[in-house]
């Protein structure tokens, strides 16, 4: 009796046997062999008829995976291909009365007897494993090398019977037709394999009642052959028969049928596919056509589908293509057109994700970029493109990756110059884990992407707030990674500010920095927290601190000035234990305590920037390790400081545009916006204004705090205030100007520049008219209409106090007493 091999996860060794049951057909036997005496055994002993698994084959289920087992089997002297009528491969499978089957079986052909190779590890994760008892009893497993070349038949498992046996009947007659080519006594190789399977059963080994069988059926009927000519021989193409006109159903030249009409197609690199058809009349048919040649494509030409229009990607230079041509091509993920980043669907795995697969249909091929992926983007490029990156193609770059491939770099190298504007810089990188690429602006981290072992995409935000800075990326030192992509998108014009600093965008943490230990993920989370209005970050500390809990902003060329930073905050640390900071360039922190705050309370920190300089803003814990408590910040304002003395008003410009309405409750800003007569106009600012605008503020005594938006659309054109440089203001013809004074704590008093110039400091106002007025000084009261006159040359002497122009000079009265300028009472 042979033995034959049994792969413990998916078994099946087969015994085949051949009979006939055709009254005009010849009867054969066929000969089935192993190549491999060995035992076969399971997990446990099975079988009722004492005999081990001599005549039973056990199959174990192993968790979606599948097996397979190989036979083989002797042509013996009826061996005649083109007699074979039909050939059936018979199964019988049994499986235990407490488990189910499903799945497939799969017929597949084999060059040669497969081989057994030692697998000295139990796990069953890879290769297909047979198990065997050796001659000293030890059970030893293998793994099956043998390599299948081509699927010739399969069958579903029925799973609707899970717990009865089954009955399966593959046909294999084309595949046993096609084997033309073999001779009596040859040996033909067969794998079975089971697939996806949840199965524990049996089925016959050799000998067995039940015992796998392959019934083959010969002719004696005349069977014909087809001969082709193309091109009066100069060509010989590949020739394929079909029994259908459609040309689905395949024949093996050779066992043609007489008085039968056949359809074949005729396949040549270099021409168009021909097609015809022949019936056999009692001889070998024979054909001959011409077929003519295919368009060659030296050049194909990418093109970005966008709408109905189309822009080229790239071209590709190509050798002994031609139309109709199997070809493929890597394509990037993004186009960019006029400032618009457009994007492509994914392609499936099987198909590569950003690899095209097909045939050539011509000189250019399309592909559609139809989804908007951003808008106002400055920068664009793939990692392999940008200028002093080394091009890298990690594993299976080419279908995982965009384009293709991707870049690296050890050192800084530099993207683009930006101007002032709030950014989100968006990238995508590729490879296994353990290489990060870092990218800098002015100098400073503004973001890290890390390779995880799949493709990974992030995006973080950032402000520049004056001036130009460079954003720089350098990558890894392990050229299996890639920086595939990056691209840089202008969010807002934007002198600099605090980015999402109410937590909620869209992205929520956008604009929110802090690796390692500095950034806690237990903290760095959205959340609606009691008191607070919407979305805030928060920390439930039972998840405990190691370390350093930090969230922060850097804002980039911060200009010289006094700044306050301002957050709502919440929470139940020990006091001293967390921090509202700011970081001005390479200083040391600016702190100010932001812990054992049990109600929502706004904590500001002012700060004073001497130079233009990089600030990083932020809240931090510290020395906080274990369970400790509940945190909550929101609201992050970067705010400008001013103040207001004892007469209750001042003049005020900022190099930001502001947000009046969450000022410093008890500030009143005006503009003075128009003349008519003796009548000036003041008018109230509730909301925003643009950088640059000059105001008039109202309010007691005291600190007040505006804070920095990123922009204003308030029309400020007909303001007559401007903004003070820190340099002279002097009269000029046909203008004239005005610089603040004081007359009383209830009263602002602008006083002309006459012909001494004046010096209106950087954050204060003046007042310009571009005509010429008589009037020395202007004044405007507690009104909030905002119109007062302008005082002109009195007629007479007044009995009240007040200051008036009289023949070109200014005179004070003061309870009816006249003083001049210099301060002399006069008559």
């Amino acid at each position: 009796m042979k033995k034959l091999l049994l792969l413990t996860k998916t078994l099946l060794a087969v015994a085949l046997l051949c009979v006939g049951q055709n009254a005009w057909a010849e009867d054969t036997e066929v000969t089935l062999s192993c190549t491999n005496s060995i035992t076969v055994i399971g997990h446990t002993p099975y079988g009722t008829d004492g005999s081990g698994y001599s005549n039973l084959i056990r199959l174990n289920s192993y968790s979606g995976e599948g097996g397979a087992g190989a036979v083989a089997f002797t042509l013996d002297s009826k061996w005649d291909a083109s007699k074979v009528k039909s050939a059936t491969l018979q199964l019988y499978m049994n499986s235990k009365p407490d488990k189910k089957r499903t799945g497939d079986i799969y017929i597949k052909s084999l060059s040669s007897y497969p081989n057994l190779s030692s697998l000295e590890s139990t796990s069953y994760s890879t290769g297909k494993h047979i198990v065997y008892k050796e001659s000293s009893g030890t059970s030893k497993r293998y793994v099956f090398s043998g390599s299948t070349e081509a699927t010739i038949a399969a069958s579903s498992l029925d799973a609707s019977a899970p717990k009865e046996a089954q009955y399966f009947e593959v046909d294999l007659t084309t595949y046993i037709q096609s084997l033309t080519t073999k001779s009596v006594g040859d040996l033909v190789y067969l794998a079975v394999e089971i697939s996806d399977f949840a199965f524990d059963g049996t089925i016959g080994a050799y000998g067995n009642t039940n015992a796998p069988k392959l019934v083959i059926t010969y002719t004696d009927e005349t069977l014909y052959t087809a001969s082709f000519t193309a091109n009066s021989g100069a060509i010989t193409p590949t020739i394929t028969v079909y029994s259908d006109a459609g040309r689905t159903s395949l024949v093996t030249n050779g066992t043609l049928h007489d008085k039968t009409t056949y359809y074949y197609r005729a396949t040549l690199h270099g021409y168009n596919n021909y097609e015809g058809s022949f019936t056999v009349n009692g001889a070998n048919p024979s054909e001959s056509f011409t077929m003519t040649a295919a368009s060659a494509v030296e050049t194909l030409t990418v093109k970005a589908k966008i709408g109905s229009s189309s822009y080229a990607i790239k071209s590709i230079n190509l050798d002994d293509k031609y139309v109709g041509d199997a070809y493929s091509f890597v394509y990037p993920k993004y186009f960019l057109l006029e400032g618009t980043l457009y994007q492509t669907a994914q392609g499936t795995n099987a198909n590569g994700w950003y690899k095209w697969n097909g045939t050539l249909p011509g000189n250019i091929v399309e592909i559609e970029y139809n989804t908007t992926a951003a808008t106002n983007v400055v920068y664009y490029k793939e990692g392999e493109d940008i200028e002093g990156m080394e091009e890298s193609t990690p594993t299976n770059a080419d279908i995982r990756c965009s384009n293709g491939k991707g870049g690296r770099s050890d050192d800084l190298v530099t993207l683009k110059n930006l101007e002032a504007g709030i950014y989100k810089i968006a990238s995508g990188v590729w490879g296994s884990s353990g290489a990060s690429f870092t990218f800098k602006v002015d100098g400073e981290d503004v973001y890290t992407n890390s390779t995880t072992g799949s493709l990974n995409t992030s995006e973080t935000v950032f402000s520049i707030v004056s001036g130009n800075a460079d954003v720089k990326v350098k990558g890894t030192s392990t050229s299996g990674k890639a920086l595939d992509y990056v691209y840089i998108q202008k969010v807002a014009e934007s002198d600099g500010l605090i980015f999402n600093g109410d937590f909620s965008n869209a992205t929520w943490n956008a604009g929110w920095l802090g690796t390692g230990s500095e950034k806690k993920a237990s903290f760095v989370k959205q959340s609606s927290a009691g008191g607070f209005d919407g979305t805030v970050a928060e920390m439930w500390t039972d998840v405990g601190f190691t370390a350093e809990g930090n969230i922060y902003q850097v804002l980039i060329n911060v200009p010289a000035g006094d700044y306050v930073v301002s957050a709502n905050i919440l929470n139940n640390v020990p006091s001293g234990a967390a921090v509202l900071y700011a970081k001005v360039g390479s200083a040391d922190d600016v702190t100010t305590d932001a812990a054992g705050l049990s109600t929502k309370t706004e904590k500001t920190l002012a700060f004073t920037v001497s130079e233009v300089s990089n600030v990083k803003i932020g809240y931090k814990t510290t020395n906080i390790t274990g369970k400790t408590g509940w945190i909550a910040v929101d609201d992050f304002r970067f705010v400008v400081p001013t103040a207001i003395s004892s007469y209750g008003w001042a003049t005020f410009s900022s190099d930001y545009a502001l947000d009046f309405s969450k000022a410093t409750t008890g500030l009143e800003a005006y503009m003075i916006t128009g003349r008519d007569g003796t009548v000036v106009t003041k008018t109230q600012v509730t909301g925003t204004v643009p950088a640059g605008t000059g105001l008039l503020l109202k309010g007691g005594e005291g600190n007040y705090n505006i804070p920095i938006v990123a922009s204003s659309s308030t029309n400020v054109s007909a303001s007559l205030m401007k903004a003070g440089t820190g340099e002279s203001v002097s009269a000029e013809g046909g203008k004239t100007k005005y610089v603040l004074g004081v007359s009383g704590s209830d009263e602002a008093e602008f006083q002309k520049i006459v012909s001494t110039a004046a010096t209106v400091a950087k954050g204060k106002a003046y007042l310009q008219f571009n005509e010429e007025i008589l009037a020395r000084s202007m004044r405007f009261s507690d009104d909030i209409t905002g119109v007062e006159k302008v005082e002109a040359a009195p007629t007479e002497a007044k009995a009240k106090d007040g200051k008036f122009i009289e023949g070109n000079q200014l005179y004070i009265y003061k309870k009816g007493v006249k003083f001049n300028a210099a301060g002399q009472q006069v008559k």
